[in-house]
C-alpha cells in the first residue's frame, strides 16, 4: 500500500479540480449519446424517454442490431499458442482456464455493451482483480481474488480531457455505486477518510443539469431517484504518472480530506481500462464514432416520413353542391361502390380532393433513405436484407465489398480483446490462491482432470512466448457450416482418399439444414466404407485427376425492391419537373 501522505490535499484539491473540467467538457458528449440513444429506442420505448418525436424509417436501430450481430455474434474465447515445445502443455492449460474464466465473468455479455457504446461514442472496459466479494453493475458476483472485465458506461467514464493521447492523460477512472453500509464496513477504506463520507441519492443527471445519463430514458429526468439501499457514490481513479490507483467520493467535490484508498498500482503498465475506439481522431481521445456519423441522416429521413404522414393524414375527398343540389349530394355521398344514383342537376354535385404527399417530398424521402444506408456501410447487403444482383457470385462479391468495412471493425475490436485477455492470463498466473478445476481432452473420448494453479505455468509470465489471440468472434449459419465441409471433403478428403462416413455425414446435415427426416428416409450404415478401397478394404491408389461439373442452377431473382425505388425516385422527380414547367406555362 502507498503512503496516504504523499497524496496530500494540495494534490486532491487540483485533481478535484480537474476532474470539475473535464466533466463539464464531457458533458456535450454525453448529452448528444443519449439523444442518439433516444433516437435508437425510438419513441414507443418508454412513458418517461425515448424519442420525442416518432421513428417511422429507424435505420440507427437497424444499423446497431446488424453490427452488434456481426461484431459480437456469440462469447470470445482465446486461443494461446507458444513457438516452444516445451510449453505448449502449459498454454493449453492456460488457455483452458482463461476460457472458463471469460465464461464465469460473463465477459460477452460485458463486450456486447462495451461494443454497443463504441458505436455511439468509445467503449471502455475496466480489468483488474477483486479483493472483495461484491457484485458488478450487470449482477455478476464475484469473489475476492477473481479476475474480472467490467464494462464501464460511457455516463460513469472520466478522463484527462487535456491529453491528445490516452497514454499521456494524467488520470482516468469510472464512478460507480456502492451500499453505504458495505463502505462503512467490508470495503476495507481508511477510517479517517469514512468520517467524511456522506451518504449519496442516485441522480440521473452529472454534476450539472445539462449532462443527462441514458438511464434518464427509461427512468425519466427526474433529478433524483428513491432507492431501497442507502449508497455512496465513488471514484476510482487511475493516476499513472504516480503510479497510483485511488478511490474518492464522487459527491462534494470541493470537500478534501484524505482519500478513501491509496494504493500502488501493479498491475499492467497499460493500467486498468481499455478502450474501444471505432474511427479514431488524431489528437483527440474520444473518436468519430459510426452513429455519429448517421444522426443527421436519420433525423432527416424520419422528419420526412413524419411530414409524409401528416400529409397522407390530411388528404381527404368531399363532395360539392351547388344550390338546390343539396339531395343529389347526398345520394351521390350515400352511395356504394356500383351502386346508380339518380341525380336532377349532374353539374351541381363534384368531388374534390384536399390535400395530398408530396411527390417531390416522397422522392427526397426515398433518396435519403437510400443514402443513409449507404453511408452506414450498405447496411441492406451486411445485413443480409435483400439480393441485389441475379447471381450467387456477383452477390457473394458486393457481400464481401460492404463486409470489408465490418472486417475493419472486427480486426479493431480484436486488436482491444487481446491485451484484455493478456491482462486476465497475468492476473491468473501471479495469482497465489488460483485453484480452478478443469478438465484436458487431448483426444475425442479422454478426459484428464487437472487443477490450474499458480504452478501450473513455470517461471515468470513475461517469459513465456504467448500470444493469445481472440477468435470465435464471427458466427457461421449452419448454411455456411455445411459449405465449409463440402469444401474440405471435395478439395481434400477425396484427394487423399480419407475414410468417409456417409452416416455420420448424413446426422450433420440434418442437424444444419432442420431436415430430420433424412436419416429415417434411408438406410444409412453405421459405419462407413473408403470412397475407395480394394477388395481387402485397403484404399485403392488413385491418380491425380480434374473433374469439373457444370450445373444449372435455379434461384430467386434479386429483390426488385432497389430498382423499383430508383424508379419511383425517377419518376416523382420528372412528374414534379413536368408540373412546374407546366404552371410557367400560358393558355
Amino acid at each position: 500500500m502507498a503512503d496516504r501522505s504523499s497524496f496530500g490535499e494540495t494534490k486532491q484539491e487540483r485533481l478535484r479540480a480537474a476532474i470539475e473540467f473535464s466533466t463539464r467538457k464531457l458533458s456535450t458528449f454525453r448529452s448528444k449519446r443519449t439523444k442518439a440513444m433516444r433516437q435508437y429506442v425510438g419513441y414507443h420505448y418508454s412513458s418517461e424517454g425515448g424519442s420525442s418525436n416518432r421513428v417511422p424509417i429507424n435505420m440507427v436501430w437497424l444499423a446497431v442490431v446488424i453490427y452488434l450481430r456481426q461484431l459480437v455474434p456469440v462469447s470470445p474465447q482465446a486461443l494461446v499458442v507458444t513457438a516452444f515445445p516445451d510449453l505448449k502443455p502449459s498454454a493449453i492449460e492456460l488457455e483452458l482456464a482463461l476460457n472458463h474464466v471469460l465464461k464465469e465473468i460473463h465477459y460477452g455479455e460485458s463486450l456486447r455493451m462495451v461494443v454497443m457504446d463504441a458505436l455511439f461514442t468509445m467503449g471502455i472496459s475496466k480489468v483488474g482483480i477483486e479483493v472483495r466479494d461484491v457484485e458488478n453493475e450487470m449482477g455478476v458476483d464475484y469473489d475476492a481474488g477473481q479476475p474480472f472485465a467490467d464494462y464501464v458506461s460511457f455516463d460513469n467514464w472520466i478522463h484527462d480531457t487535456t491529453a491528445t493521447d490516452y497514454r499521456n492523460v494524467a488520470f482516468a477512472g469510472d464512478k460507480y455505486r456502492m451500499p453505504y453500509d458495505f463502505a462503512m464496513e467490508g470495503a476495507g477504506f481508511n477510517k479517517r477518510a469514512l468520517q467524511n463520507l456522506n451518504k449519496s441519492s442516485r441522480s440521473n443527471f452529472g454534476e450539472n443539469s445539462t449532462d443527462e445519463r441514458v438511464q434518464t430514458i427509461s427512468q425519466g429526468s427526474s433529478t433524483t431517484v428513491e432507492e431501497y439501499d442507502e449508497t455512496v457514490e465513488l471514484y476510482d481513479l487511475w493516476l499513472p504518472r504516480d503510479n497510483l490507483m485511488i478511490t474518492i467520493p464522487a459527491e462534494n467535490a470541493t470537500t478534501i480530506g484524505p482519500p478513501l484508498m491509496v494504493k500502488e498500482w501493479e498491475g499492467p503498465e497499460n493500467g486498468p481500462y481499455h478502450l474501444l475506439r471505432f474511427n479514431p481522431l488524431p489528437n483527440n481521445i474520444l473518436p468519430a464514432a459510426p452513429v455519429q456519423q448517421w444522426m443527421d441522416l436519420s433525423e432527416t429521413v424520419n422528419h420526412l416520413w413524419r411530414k409524409l404522414t401528416n400529409q397522407a393524414k390530411r388528404q381527404k375527398d368531399v363532395t360539392l353542391v351547388g344550390p338546390g343540389s343539396e339531395d343529389d349530394g347526398k345520394n351521390v355521398r350515400d352511395a356504394d361502390d356500383g351502386d346508380m344514383v339518380r341525380v336532377t342537376n349532374p353539374q351541381g354535385v363534384k368531388v374534390a380532393s384536399y390535400g395530398s404527399i408530396s411527390q417531390q417530398n416522397m422522392g427526397f424521402a426515398i433518396n435519403s433513405r437510400n443514402q443513409l444506408g449507404y453511408m452506414m456501410g450498405n447496411i441492406d447487403s451486411i445485413g443480409g436484407l435483400q439480393a441485389a444482383t441475379s447471381t450467387v457470385g456477383q452477390d457473394q462479391l458486393l457481400s464481401q465489398g460492404a463486409g470489408r468495412l465490418v472486417d475493419d471493425l472486427r480486426q479493431t475490436l480484436s486488436a482491444y480483446n487481446e491485451p484484455i485477455y493478456r491482462d486476465l492470463a497475468m492476473y491468473l498466473k501471479e495469482d497465489p490462491y488460483i485453484d480452478i478445476p478443469l478438465v484436458k481432452r487431448p483426444v475425442e473420448g479422454m478426459e484428464i482432470p487437472f487443477n490450474f494453479t499458480q504452478e501450473s505455468i513455470e517461471g515468470d509470465f513475461s517469459q513465456y512466448n504467448i500470444t493469445i489471440e481472440p477468435f470465435s468472434m464471427r458466427y457461421l449459419t449452419p448454411e455456411e457450416r455445411m459449405t465449409m465441409i463440402d469444401k474440405l471433403i471435395m478439395q481434400i478428403a477425396l484427394p487423399a482418399q480419407w475414410q468417409f462416413s456417409p452416416a455420420v455425414y448424413a446426422k450433420i446435415f440434418a442437424k444444419y439444414t432442420g431436415l430430420v427426416e433424412i436419416e429415417e428416409l434411408f438406410d444409412i450404415p453405421a459405419t462407413g466404407e473408403p470412397v475407395d478401397a480394394n477388395e481387402d478394404g485397403t484404399p485403392r491408389k488413385m491418380a491425380p485427376q480434374t473433374t469439373r461439373t457444370y450445373e444449372r442452377v435455379s434461384r430467386q431473382g434479386p429483390s426488385t425492391q432497389g430498382k423499383q425505388e430508383q424508379m419511383l425516385e425517377q419518376n416523382l422527380f420528372n412528374s414534379n419537373s413536368q408540373q412546374d414547367t407546366s404552371m410557367g406555362q400560358g393558355p
